[in-house]
């Protein structure tokens, strides 16, 4: 309890500093309601394999996650061409403009998907890039493989891989943010 000086007639009121218990039920509290709020929409999940007739040039506003088996591809942006690496996942934000290209066939997984706590204010709206993540042959063939499932247990390893890396992506996003502050 903090002193208080107290002078006739005079009105007061102690305020006691907050207490560890609350400091933790308070971000307990904002934790909670970010995550009640947290929107992951899957707008498509599939399993393709393409031939050189394959040629993206979207205009649909979703991030794309491509998640590479076999063959060969390429993204185009602004800044370059991308070869795709087979096990190898490619975030691709939704705001980024690219093509695509395919010279023989590329097999690969693919998920469009939006990210959201605030109605349309997408989570990665601040990516300016695509974000390459290396992956293991195992972990791939297993996404695969939950993908054929019908098994709901299943569905949910390919959920903890998309929140993983969701999750890489903001904070990749949020830690640039605060580089490029600190520099001006």
């Amino acid at each position: 309890m903090y002193p208080a000086v107290i002078s006739a007639g005079q009105n007061y009121s102690i305020q006691k500093e907050p207490s560890m218990q609350h400091k933790y039920d308070y971000l307990f509290t904002s934790a909670m309601n970010l995550y009640k709020y947290l929107n992951i929409e899957l707008t498509q999940l599939r399993h393709v394999i393409v031939g050189k007739e394959w040629c993206c040039t979207p205009h649909d506003n979703v991030n794309r996650l491509y998640i590479t088996l076999d063959g060969e591809g390429t993204l185009i942006t602004e800044s370059g061409t991308l070869t795709l690496q087979p096990y190898h996942i490619y975030l691709i934000p939704a705001k980024l403009p690219f093509s695509s290209q395919c010279s023989t066939y590329l097999e690969k997984l693919y998920v469009h998907f939006r990210v959201f706590i605030l109605p349309n204010q997408d989570l990665l709206s601040e990516l300016d890039h695509i974000l390459e993540i290396e992956s293991s042959r195992e972990e791939i063939e297993r996404l695969k493989e939950v993908l054929h499932s019908n098994d709901i247990s299943a569905v949910l390893p390919f959920r903890l891989k998309l929140d993983q890396i969701i999750l890489n992506a903001v904070s990749y996003t949020h830690l640039r943010a605060h580089e490029t502050a600190a520099n001006l």
